[in-house]
């Protein structure tokens, strides 16, 4: 019940997270100088490069987590995260290249920077997801073995009546209380 709460409580986190994002998508993230113009690219025109899809692959992974279905959680959050990724390649290619150019100047804004620290939040809550699941896996796994170590044929047998534990399964009736053993 713990670990279910947790990952409901990273799910909610990873839907904040997306939704701060999706906020900021519609502020500007970079602005251009020249002599002649000044031009302000918006988060939604990058975004347009897949990355509005990525968001969507995130809301959805988001609500998985919340509903507790991890798998699916993680290959759609994995997804969105790889597109929006690329969305801040093209943002950095296009920073770099217009500084490149000598006649204007670029600046990355405040939106632009909150969209990433953002992102990288949700890459971390992404791996943080692989790593409860993968610690369940190793506990499921140690209960199984557990459970298999102990044959069917040597479970211990408990009196219905006092609760003492039946040493002697072939006999008629309990050792401790003298009740009949069913």
């Amino acid at each position: 019940m713990e670990r279910e709460n947790q990952i409901r409580f990273i799910g909610g986190i990873y839907l904040i997270c997306a939704i701060i994002f999706l906020i900021f998508g519609f502020f500007p993230y970079t602005s251009s100088v020249d002599v002649d113009y000044f031009k302000v690219f918006f988060g939604v025109e990058i975004l347009l490069y897949g990355g509005w899809f990525g968001l969507i692959f995130i809301f959805i992974s988001g609500v998985y987590l919340v509903l507790l279905d991890v798998k699916k959680a993680l290959i759609l959050g994995f997804i969105g995260i790889i597109l929006i990724g690329i969305n801040f390649g093209i943002i950095f290619w296009g920073y770099f290249y217009r500084i490149s150019e000598i006649s204007g100047t670029t600046h990355l804004l405040l939106a632009f920077y909150i969209g990433l620290i953002t992102w990288l939040l949700m890459v971390i809550l992404n791996f943080i997801t692989v790593f409860f699941v993968k610690s369940e896996r190793i506990t499921t796994t140690v209960e199984s073995k557990r459970e298999q170590s102990v044959s069917p044929g040597f479970q211990k047998v408990y009196c219905s009546s006092c609760g003492a534990e039946i040493l002697d399964v072939a006999g008629a009736f309990c050792s401790k209380c003298g009740a009949p053993l069913k």
